[in-house]
């Protein structure tokens, strides 16, 4: 137990050092930031399918899965995403690193277990610049600033009542920042003018999820789940800073913070929309599965007075999911190679944000393979995944994109007594 808590301690530490800049995408611009959707290395490489649980993973979306735990797992993942951005006024690229997720889960009795953990929801990085001509011919420029980091912390439980159903449910504290800036100058002028808006976000979820399995023959298994996001209310603290800034060194002089206590604007409520997501899968358990998910969420209902931006609307939302695994042979006494796990998968999210009358949507496929660690039940995961976010039309960008994941599961065993001292 000590040596794998020291290593999953010693990895979190090394991970969270390295994790960079969280997103370059421009559609963080948006409202609190882009939501992340992070599942753990396994789920990801299936088009990020959550109806599979078994007795050596953990999970960060579905607390149901839990409920076949046998042994401690430290979860940990990192990603590394490049990006091709393009316009109609040219184009450039970036990457962003992150430190993905964090969670421990372990079996508490034979048919119930616990986890916990962290994993980002949402990330605002963003630097945009416009400039527009008067009629008089005095160039007016604005530029656009916004950071954010928004995470997740979940304590779920998981129990499995009968050899056909699991239930689950989770905990889920919010917390994070926003800060969005704008400077705006003109040519003619020494000083221009920023506002700068901060948010402070926190507040408590709840996800409620139940699994399926019905065996249809001796191999030949139905898997189903069925989950809910409840609506949250969540808390955000709010300032306001207008002020003139020096062009030439970017000092800001003459800082101003907004009284917003007389709009009401100190604290506000910022509402997460209910998420269902349902799933179906048929395969034999450890050793294939072909599935597919859809999840919904209605994004008009998203409400955050302070953020609310006019050069955007918010619909339905909605994703569909596919994927799947298969592994030659999970006999421990197999050739390396046939015990390796093959996973794939792909996805189409309707993000339900319309941007200049245009609704962004994203679409991807993910391949990774699941390396089985010598004479553990532990293994590394890595996974590869490309697609694509917006469109280039109505003055947009379209985002293309490459994520490179590992995913790293641990397993141990808790709470077993010494037969011999």
């Amino acid at each position: 137990m000590n040596k794998y808590l020291l290593l999953f301690c010693a990895l979190a530490w090394a991970g969270t050092s390295w994790s960079q800049q969280s997103t370059v995408s421009p559609y963080s611009f948006f409202g609190f930031g882009q939501q992340q959707r992070v599942s753990t290395a396994e789920n990801e490489a299936m088009g990020g399918i959550t109806l599979y649980g078994d007795s050596i993973h953990g999970a960060l979306n579905n607390p149901a899965s839990l409920g076949k735990l046998k042994l401690t797992v430290y979860s940990l993942g990192l990603s590394r995403t490049q990006s091709d951005l393009a316009s109609d006024l040219g184009s450039q690229s970036g990457s962003s690193t992150r430190l993905s997720y964090l969670g421990i889960a372990f079996p508490i009795t034979p048919k119930a277990s616990f986890g916990f953990g962290v994993v980002p929801y949402a990330a605002m990085d963003y630097n945009l610049f416009s400039e527009s001509e008067d009629s008089e011919g005095v160039t007016s420029k604005n530029l656009f600033q916004g950071t954010g980091d928004w995470s997740r912390m979940y304590f779920s439980g998981g129990w499995n009542l009968n050899k056909y159903l699991s239930v689950g449910a989770s905990m889920n504290a919010h917390f994070g920042y926003v800060e969005k800036q704008r400077i705006q100058s003109l040519d003619a002028l020494i000083l221009g003018t920023f506002e700068r808006k901060f948010s402070r976000i926190r507040g408590i979820g709840w996800t409620l999820a139940a699994n399926a399995e019905l065996p249809l023959s001796s191999s030949l298994t139905l898997f189903g789940t069925a989950q809910l996001q409840t609506e949250a209310s969540l808390t955000s603290e709010n300032t306001l800073e207008l002020g003139s800034i020096v062009m030439s060194s970017n000092q800001k002089v003459e800082v101003e913070e907004v009284d917003l206590s007389g709009s009401g604007m100190v604290e506000t409520d910022l509402v997460l929309p209910t998420v269902t997501r349902l799933g179906i899968g048929l395969g034999k358990d450890m050793s294939w599965l072909l599935s597919a998910e859809y999840e919904m969420q209605d994004m008009g209902a998203l409400q955050s007075e302070f953020l609310t931006q006019s050069q955007v609307q918010y619909t339905q939302a909605s994703t569909w999911r596919i994927g799947g695994y298969w592994v030659p042979s999970f006999d421990t006494f197999a050739k390396y190679r046939q015990r390796i796990t093959y996973r794939f998968g792909g996805y189409l999210t309707e993000t339900g944000m319309i941007v200049q009358n245009q609704p962004i949507e994203e679409s991807g496929i993910t391949f990774g393979v699941g390396l089985p660690l010598s004479g553990t039940f532990s293994n590394l995961n890595l996974n590869v995944g490309a697609g694509k976010r917006g469109t280039t039309q109505g003055g947009l960008i379209e985002e293309q994109f490459v994520k490179f994941s590992l995913g790293l599961s641990l397993n141990d065993r808790w709470f077993v007594k010494r037969k011999i001292n």
